[in-house]
């Protein structure tokens, strides 16, 4: 037997951190949730607050652009280095020719100090 469990939440990102214990995720895996530019930092730091120090990852998936409402890769990126408290990489670009492409973005915590 494992010693695995998985837990799913949504909400507003400046509450969860109510609902998860500080630095005990190995992996959080989030899609669609860098759409509205304003919410960025609030997950960012959820993030931060949730990860692993040292070997926790998260898995970002997002469209390189979301029409209308100006989210997409390039802002999210922007604001992960503005913020500064993860190294980020691109780890899978998806583009079928016939929608808009996709990137899965790995962000590992930067140490603290």
């Amino acid at each position: 037997r494992s010693n695995r469990s998985v837990r799913y939440i949504s909400g507003d990102w400046d509450g969860c951190g109510d609902l998860l214990e500080r630095e005990s995720f190995d992996l959080i895996l989030t899609a669609e949730t860098i759409y509205e530019p304003k919410s960025v930092p609030s997950l960012l730091d959820l993030l931060a607050w949730c990860l692993k120090p040292g070997t926790g990852v998260a898995l970002v998936a997002a469209k390189v652009y979301y029409f209308g409402v100006g989210g997409g890769v390039a802002p999210f990126e922007e604001e992960v280095r503005r913020q500064g408290l993860f190294h980020i990489e691109h780890v899978r670009s998806v583009d079928d020719g016939a929608s808009n492409m996709r990137e899965v973005l790995l962000l590992r915590r930067k140490p603290e100090g």
